[in-house]
């Protein structure tokens, strides 16, 4: 039983690790396949997170097409903050690749749409970063026996709860090394059931590690078993042996394409005061006591002591009573959630929100132009540098079907920054209270590497978009 195209996806590992522990041998079959083969840099959309990545990949459509930038994002017909799930606008790669007669696995993709394989294998939420819902496949019994077999995900689908539920450092490092057997044993046992057109794989594990234990990485901390080796050079090594174990079940000849990013960095965000910014700038300000309530809850939904269905029903709860009161302060614009990357405003345009108090066109600019040239003015807690490095402002450059879906503005945060404070002569000072856990946080690179020769009309550097059509064209 063999496999002709060999797809591995490496969710949110880092191009700039993987060439340093390549060059110094510390990888030794990535460094083969690079030093071999071929590769090109992949580059995030300006200002998009991890949200809009994969999922551009996976369709070859950018989100206004797709419809997906976060795992929260407004819904219509009223907007109002929903998880997105699998709410895609459109079909993966593979789904045409089946159409056309070929035999497909597809293990886990990120964040990806699911296209319902009928004569291959499809499995998802099963070993995922963060999953959507509970493990599920097609054929519908498959995913009963591989849990079976191999067992349920370490981390119960959500790694970001780790140190919640009262995981060390070291048990979230033991438990990614334990879930990439896992998944490289159940992966060869699928190899071995048939002949493979193409067999997609992904290793979710960079992800987790990455965002947990980075201030073990760039030296913040002491690990607490006391190693000296960076723990996401471990998980590294550890799928870099595993890739070994995978290639013998490629047939000669066989291409071999691994994606990965986007990649790792110290996590610097004004994402928990940014709701805050936008009322201040509108004469909104929320009394201490309604404050104090959101920040509660907040707290609650992150600190593991209510269980996950409790946390998840607050959150929903939370989310519709802000858009509530969203409403009923005439705000004309707003911050919707987003990966830490940037802070997101969606505008109340008329048209398009419920009670919308904005006109498209001159007034949408100049609201629009009001809102950067404020936040460009904000300073962090040094007063020395802004916290802003750049805002996009998406409906000039994108015009899919979706685009109504996506925020108006994204607010790119300076990770140059203190991020302790901000100061801003018209709302003052604020202290910045991050309720989350992580420590490390998206770039926008990553890497296509192959064990063949690409033409050369590629680039050097692709978008998301770009990627979708060399993988097609591998199969």
């Amino acid at each position: 039983m063999t496999v002709k195209t060999l797809m591995i996806l490496l969710d949110a590992a880092d191009p700039v690790l993987v060439r340093k522990w390549a060059a110094e041998g510390q990888l030794p079959l990535l460094a083969s396949m690079l030093e071999g083969g071929d590769h090109r840099d992949v580059q995030n959309l300006p200002a998009f997170g991890s949200g809009a990545f994969w999922p551009s990949i996976c369709t070859g459509l950018d989100p206004s097409h797709h419809g997906r930038y976060y795992l929260a994002q407004p819904r219509p017909p009223v907007y109002a903050v929903e998880d997105f799930a699998k709410n895609f606008h459109a079909a993966p790669f593979w789904k045409d690749l089946e159409d056309q007669g070929k035999k497909i696995v597809v293990f886990d993709a990120p964040e990806s749409p699911i296209a319902g394989l009928k004569n291959g294998i499809e499995i998802y939420d099963w070993l995922s970063h963060r999953t959507d819902g509970p493990p599920a496949s097609f054929p519908p019994d498959l995913i009963g026996d591989l849990t079976a077999r191999y067992g349920n995900d370490p981390f119960d689908g959500n790694s970001n709860l780790a140190f919640r539920r009262g995981m060390t450092e070291a048990e979230v490092i033991r438990r990614c090394a334990n879930r990439t057997k896992q998944r490289t044993d159940a992966t060869q046992e699928l190899m071995n059931d048939g002949n493979w057109d193409m067999f997609l794989v992904n290793y979710s594990e960079p992800h987790c590690v990455g965002h947990l234990v980075w201030h073990l990485h760039d030296g913040r901390a002491q690990a607490s078993d006391r190693s000296d080796k960076s723990p996401l050079l471990r998980c590294y090594q550890d799928i870099d042996s595993a890739i070994g174990r995978l290639l013998p079940s490629v047939e000669p000849n066989g291409k071999v394409l691994i994606v990965l990013g986007p990649g790792m960095e110290t996590l610097v965000t004004f994402n928990s005061l940014f709701p805050e910014i936008l009322r201040a700038y509108q004469g909104r300000q929320r009394k201490p006591a309604k404050r104090w309530l959101s920040d509660t809850a907040t707290r609650l939904m992150v600190s593991g002591l209510l269980p996950d269905r409790l946390s998840q029903a607050l959150r929903r709860t939370k989310r519709r009573v802000a858009s509530k009161a969203r409403r009923r302060a005439n705000l004309r614009y707003f911050a919707v959630p987003n990966n830490d990357n940037a802070g997101a405003v969606r505008v109340s345009l008329k048209g398009r929100e419920p009670d919308g108090l904005v006109e498209p066109g001159a007034e949408y600019a100049a609201v629009c132009d009001e809102i950067c040239e404020r936040l460009l003015a904000i300073r962090d807690a040094t007063g020395e540098k802004p916290i802003v490095a750049e805002i996009i402002r998406i409906r000039e450059d994108y015009e899919g079907p979706n685009l109504d879906l996506l925020p108006d503005l994204y607010v790119v945060w300076n990770r140059e920054a203190n991020p302790e404070s901000i100061k801003s002569p018209e709302i003052g000072t604020m202290e910045n209270s991050n309720f989350g856990v992580r420590s490390g946080d998206h770039t926008e690179f990553g890497m296509l590497i192959t064990n063949y020769s690409l033409p050369a009309s590629i680039p050097p550097s692709l978008n998301p978009m770009e990627v979708t059509g060399i993988l097609t064209a591998a199969v």
